[in-house]
């Protein structure tokens, strides 16, 4: 049996931490959550993960910070990095892609929305035991 695939929550909204969970817990992933960039860097230099989900409005170092801090550590360089926003603009989609991210999902209130970002873990970390 594989170990669990980590995936480190970058939010300081509890409600957006406890959807996630809801939503990626059933499907295998085992969570580590952060409420601030400097604690998501701490984490991340701690225990690398196997992914990252990165709010982009987070306090003490906002994602786009934190994700270049990522990708010029040797250790975390080769993270996959998904932002996470609210955000409908193109333009900060382009910027945080050049800054380095993976991939961009935009926030939403809708379930069916947010239910679409399983899938999108799976396309960068493949199956899991839930699966």
């Amino acid at each position: 049996m594989n170990p669990l695939i980590q995936v480190l929550i970058v939010d300081d909204e509890p409600l957006g931490r406890e959807t996630l969970a809801a939503l990626l817990s059933p499907l295998g992933y085992q969570l580590h959550f952060a409420a601030t960039g400097a604690e998501a860097l701490n984490l991340a230099k701690a225990l690398p993960p196997d992914l990252i989900l990165l709010d982009l409005n987070v306090p003490r170092q906002p994602g786009d910070q934190v994700l270049k801090r990522i990708r010029s550590s040797f250790r975390m360089g080769r993270i996959p990095v998904i932002v996470m926003s609210s955000s409908e603009s193109p333009a900060d989609r382009e910027r945080l892609m050049k800054l380095g991210a993976t991939d961009f999902f935009r926030k939403s209130a809708s379930l069916g929305d947010f239910m679409k970002l399983g899938p999108l873990l799976r396309t960068f970390c493949g199956g899991t035991q839930g699966s």
